[in-house]
């Protein structure tokens, strides 16, 4: 998971933010759903995980981060639950 990342209530870009990204922070991924679209330059995907994520400092629980900022090597990855 890319240090900075905002990690949010829901897979909407208006939705509440409870953490960024820390060094060493992971995502444990339940599931992926479709939600706002995000072109950064770089990566654009509407893919977006839930699971707990540990920040580097907390642990927040069913919490959503942005595809691009989850390193997958696909969004989705084969074989992962949708939500």
């Amino acid at each position: 998971m890319d240090v900075g990342s905002n990690i949010r209530g829901d897979h909407k870009l208006n939705s509440h933010i409870y953490g960024v990204a820390g060094r060493g922070a992971y995502i444990d991924v339940e599931c992926w759903a479709r939600g706002d679209d995000v072109n950064t330059g770089r990566h654009h995907t509407n893919v977006w995980y839930t699971g707990g994520v540990w920040t580097g400092s907390r642990y927040l629980d069913d919490v959503w981060v942005w595809g691009g900022n989850v390193d997958t090597p696909h969004d989705p990855p084969g074989g992962m639950a949708h939500c």
